[in-house]
């Protein structure tokens, strides 16, 4: 942790060594604020930003001081600012500027959600918008069955089509995304036909109270399958194979949080291609399945 610190300390300098000549200022009626009055990341987040935007015509260059306080989060101890001043400058056509900061994993800690302040304390060439400080939350990734299920899993499954055993590596995020926080979980690895892209994730929409469904139509690749082009996602597949709409694998996870298992009897999960429309984006009727389809589907944390 010491060498990222210095690495802070450097980059911090350097941005102070290139602020701009006060005769370089903006003069016009420009504001600055936080996109947002509150973010919100999960303590295991890492390397996370927090916007400012910049409104308004620019004649010169912006610069931002920022006051961070600590709440029930520490400086050092639970997050990182890389610096505390931010140069906006006069040539750039950027609206949105980020506050980066490393959030600080606690290890297994088991805690409540923690807290802590970024305020715009100073602007030259310009001034404070309508959010001029925001309250940063950090989410305890501990106790939340949510977190408990991201990794690295091993799957194994059968081959419908010739009943062979087969396996692979799956990991578990949310993907990067907020919007899927307690929603969805992303799968990221697939066992599938030569030329589909491994790395196209797939989607288990979560619940509390320990079920996870395999869905579709949250992330698909196109391919040129020669006659059309083809939007191509894993989905559940009824049990000849044609796709249903509404359909759900239902799965559970254990009270461990390191054992998932799929009902297979009604739905099997496989590849759905459907027509697409590369020019609009848009997906049309069902062309058929890529490939075999997988049943007895059961996932172990590595």
């Amino acid at each position: 942790m010491k060498s990222v610190y210095i690495y802070f300390l450097a980059m911090a300098s350097i941005l102070f060594a290139a602020c701009s000549n006060d005769d370089d200022m903006n003069t016009t009626n420009a504001t600055v604020s936080f996109t947002q009055a509150e973010f919100s990341f999960a303590e295991s987040a890492g390397m996370v930003k927090v916007p400012i935007k910049v409104d308004g015509e620019r004649n010169g260059d912006i610069r931002v001081q920022l006051k961070v306080t600590d709440g029930t989060a520490i400086s050092e101890g639970h997050y990182m600012v890389t610096s505390e001043v931010i140069n906006i400058p006069v040539n750039s056509k950027d609206e949105t500027f980020n506050v980066e900061l490393l959030v600080m994993d606690d290890g297994n800690e088991e805690n409540d959600d923690r807290q802590f302040t970024i305020a715009i304390a100073n602007v030259e060439g310009a001034t404070v918008g309508a959010n001029g400080s925001c309250n940063i939350v950090l989410r305890d990734v501990d106790k939340n069955p949510y977190f408990k299920l991201f990794g690295d899993w091993k799957l194994t499954a059968t081959d419908v089509m010739t009943d062979e055993k087969l396996s692979w590596d799956v990991s578990i995020s949310d993907d990067g995304d907020e919007n899927n926080h307690e929603k969805v979980l992303v799968c990221a690895g697939y066992i599938s036909p030569q030329g589909y892209e491994n790395d196209v994730p797939w989607v288990l929409e979560y619940s509390r109270d320990g079920k996870v469904n395999i869905v579709a139509g949250y992330f698909y690749a196109a391919y040129n399958f020669g006659t059309f082009t083809g939007a191509v996602w894993v989905t559940p597949l009824n049990l000849n194979g044609r796709e249903a709409s509404d359909a759900i694998i239902p799965g559970t996870y254990n009270d461990t949080f390191d054992v998932i298992e799929f009902d297979t009897e009604e739905y099997i999960m496989g590849i759905a291609v459907h027509e697409y429309d590369s020019s609009t984006g848009d997906i049309g009727e069902l062309k058929g399945r890529w490939g075999n389809p997988y049943a007895d589907i059961r996932m172990e944390k590595k």
